[in-house]
């Protein structure tokens, strides 16, 4: 059975029992204006919030971070430019294709 939803004070009242997370009820509504908050439902005026939205929003903000496999890393074996890697050029120190005056950056005005 679908918990009903309750108003910004009660929703402010569960992310502090259930995540021990303190938003009030005026932040909520901060967040709310900027599009960074949990969706809400809008009722004849008044705002309500699904426990299961504030569930899904509180495990969303707070992600798992890591060092970890996300992005590709290149072999540790092999030296990469990474700029090279995505096709671009940097003027970095003294480099092979600076000699024919060709350094990837747009020429000063």
């Amino acid at each position: 059975m679908k918990a009903l939803p309750i108003p910004p004070k009660e929703a402010s009242k569960y992310l502090k029992y259930k995540f021990n997370l303190r938003f009030s009820h005026n932040t909520l509504a901060k967040l709310r204006c900027h599009g960074d908050g949990p969706d809400f439902l809008k009722f004849r005026g008044s705002i309500y919030y699904e426990p299961e939205e504030l569930d899904r929003w509180v495990n969303w903000r707070t992600s798992k971070h890591s060092s970890g496999s996300e992005y590709p890393r290149p072999p540790k074996d092999r030296d990469v430019d990474i700029f090279e890697q995505f096709g671009l050029k940097l003027p970095i120190g003294k480099r092979n294709d600076d000699e024919n005056g060709d350094s990837g950056m747009p020429a000063p005005h």
